[in-house]
């Protein structure tokens, strides 16, 4: 906690906070808005409310649920005021009031967190309920890194090179696999699969590595397929 901060490039000693990217961070920052929101809303601003509220927070995203806007609009006018107090504030251009659920009279909006987009769909019986799927910033993202990480080991031998790429291919499926999102799984396989052949390919300009080749190589040493791991609504 005596570890200072760094901006611009320069370190700076402060005798308040803890160390950047230190394990520490989280877990007071957990500790400091259990107090500061938690609390506050459960034990202060829920009580105000006409109608049902609720919130969920994970670190410092947090998602509030009304079933009565004018409560909405309330407590996000004395969150701010709230936050304020503690020299904190709401990131103004990743913050919404909007209209969700199977009962708004207009039509409800999608919104992220937590690297998925959530959304009002239909089920296999035509009901109306909640939906998930890998947010389309995060799945950018996600190109980008695997992208990234191919490119730097596309000279490790082939079965070492998919043997470590099913490893981050699992902890993708664990995380995004969740009722509703297959299409967007299978996506991002398929875009693996396609970066994986170009990695190949760019290993030489001799290499003569094209789809019939890659799939042969991978009847030997096969990709991780995308599978749903939580059965969310079961």
């Amino acid at each position: 906690m005596k570890s200072g901060i760094i901006e611009h490039g320069q370190k700076l000693e402060s005798d308040r906070g803890v160390e950047q990217g230190g394990c520490l961070s989280p877990v007071m920052a957990n500790v400091y808005l259990h107090y500061v929101l938690d609390m506050w809303f459960n034990e202060k601003a829920k009580k105000q409310c006409q109608g049902r509220a609720s919130i969920i927070r994970y670190a410092d995203d947090v998602v509030f649920c009304f079933s009565n806007k004018g409560d909405a609009e309330m407590v996000q006018r004395e969150l701010k005021q709230r936050l304020a107090k503690f020299g904190l504030a709401i990131a103004t251009e990743k913050t919404r009031l909007i209209p969700f659920g199977r009962k708004v009279e207009e039509q409800a909006q999608e919104f992220d967190f937590l690297g998925f987009t959530f959304y009002m769909g239909k089920n296999m019986k035509g009901k109306d309920t909640v939906k998930l799927r890998t947010s389309g910033k995060k799945l950018k993202q996600k190109r980008q890194a695997v992208k990234e990480w191919l490119h730097k080991h596309m000279h490790v031998p082939v079965a070492e090179l998919i043997k470590a790429l099913n490893k981050k291919l699992v902890g993708h499926y664990n995380y995004y696999g969740v009722t509703h999102n297959t299409k967007k799984m299978r996506d991002f396989y398929q875009y693996v699969e396609w970066i994986l052949l170009k990695t190949l390919q760019g290993r030489s300009q001799r290499d003569r590595t094209n789809w019939d080749k890659l799939k042969k190589i991978l009847s030997k040493f096969p990709i991780k397929q995308p599978k749903i791991k939580v059965a969310i609504w079961s």
